[in-house]
This record gives structure tokens, C-alpha cells and sequence, in this order.
């Protein structure tokens, strides 16, 4: 089995004041989530970075988010981070300059759409690697296949949130509500669904402070 590396983002219920995070992180690492680091950002939420030993991409992802909903009763995943990168990211991911990296996405033929193409555009991450593979680079399959679960989730998620806005069939948001990650239509659901209503445009979180779930004392 190989290790895989992705954050989940979940806002948490009841959350009041500093006490409560400690509170959750003493419980995330009771309940065997020491494969976590803890990312505590904006008030309400919880960042965690996973390094978790699996089968499969889609089974690590589809397992931590099911152990942080079993230990953080009525927590809400918010985003699998993270699926959207910027000109800035690319250039990280392939050790190029900025400049190289805006020229690639400019000049290059084929090169995946920008969800967003204003001022600062952005892409999923997925397109982009996919993309950047069949050009020759170096890219990580792993990496790949990764970024492909986590923008396929946070899509379904996209789509849960729409069907709550506009009330969509009740059976289906009922079943989104039973399994806790809101993973409620196939692929090809997905992305019919998509085409007919537009794609979601996500905001990275900002980490502020981290800690190991591994590495506390607990009571």
C-alpha cells in the first residue's frame, strides 16, 4: 500500500472558543487520526493534512473523512484541498519560475480552461496535471489520481449545495445526509449535472497553526 497526501476542510458544529478545538484535537488523536496534522485557520473550522497509508487514493480520502465524521459528531466536510491551483502553484509543482509557468498557460495548446479567468485565474488541479503528464513533464501518478478524487467529492459537494438551495429531490439529499460526504451521484452524474449548471469556483483555506495529532499528551 503507498501513502497518500491530501487536506480535508470541515467546519465544526457547536464551536464557541479555543478550549473546543483542544477538546477535538485531544479526540481526533484518541480516535486514531495520527496521520493528521491539525490546521487551525478560520474561526469554526478545521484543517486537517493527511499522509495516510492505502489501497487507493479513493479509499484513504473516503476513509479519513469517514473517521473525522465518526470522532467530530455533526462536522461538515467543506473541501477536499486542494483541487484548484493558480499560476503560482503550477510554477511550484513543476520547480519553474512564475514566468515560465504564466507562459505555459498562455502559449501552450490544449491547456485545460480556467474555472475562473479574471485578474488572478485558477484551474483543478487535476485538468492541469493531467495535462502537463501528456507534455512530458514529470509528474507524480499518485498526484494524479489524488487530485482527481478530490475534485470529483468536492463537485458532489458543490452539487448537495445546490440541491439544499433549489430542492432537489428530497431522497437524494437524504442519502448525502446519511453517508456524511454528500458523494451522492455517480461520476457521470456529476459531470452531466455540471455541464447543465456550471462548476464550482473554491478559496484555499489559510493555515494559521498546525499541530500533530501523533505528537500531544493526551488526557
Amino acid at each position: 500500500m503507498d501513502y497518500y497526501t491530501f487536506s480535508l476542510n470541515f467546519k465544526l458544529p457547536n464551536f464557541e472558543n479555543k478550549n473546543n478545538i483542544d477538546t477535538v484535537i485531544e479526540r481526533l488523536g484518541d480516535g486514531g487520526c495520527t496521520d493528521a496534522l491539525v490546521c487551525i485557520g478560520r474561526r469554526g473550522y478545521l484543517l486537517l493534512d493527511f499522509e495516510r497509508q492505502s489501497e487507493s487514493p479513493e479509499a484513504a480520502i473516503k476513509s479519513a473523512i469517514e473517521d473525522v465524521s465518526k470522532i467530530i459528531q455533526n462536522s461538515k466536510l467543506v473541501e477536499v484541498n486542494s483541487d484548484i491551483v493558480g499560476v503560482t502553484d503550477i510554477a511550484e509543482k513543476l520547480n519553474i519560475s512564475r514566468q515560465y509557468a504564466r507562459h505555459i498557460t498562455l502559449n501552450k495548446k490544449y491547456f485545460p480552461d480556467p474555472l475562473h479567468n479574471g485578474k488572478t485565474p485558477i484551474w483543478n488541479l487535476y485538468h492541469v496535471l493531467t495535462f502537463l503528464k501528456h507534455e512530458g513533464f514529470s509528474i507524480n501518478e499518485k498526484e494524479i489520481e489524488t487530485s482527481k478524487q478530490a475534485m470529483l467529492i468536492n463537485k458532489n459537494i458543490h452539487i448537495f449545495q445546490q440541491a439544499e438551495i433549489f430542492q432537489l429531490p428530497r431522497a437524494k439529499k437524504t442519502t448525502a445526509k446519511k453517508i456524511g460526504v454528500a458523494s451522492i451521484f455517480s461520476q457521470n452524474d456529476t459531470v452531466n449535472y455540471l455541464d447543465e449548471h456550471g462548476s464550482d469556483n473554491h478559496n484555499p483555506s489559510k493555515k494559521q497553526s498546525c499541530v500533530s495529532t501523533n505528537q500531544l499528551e493526551l488526557a
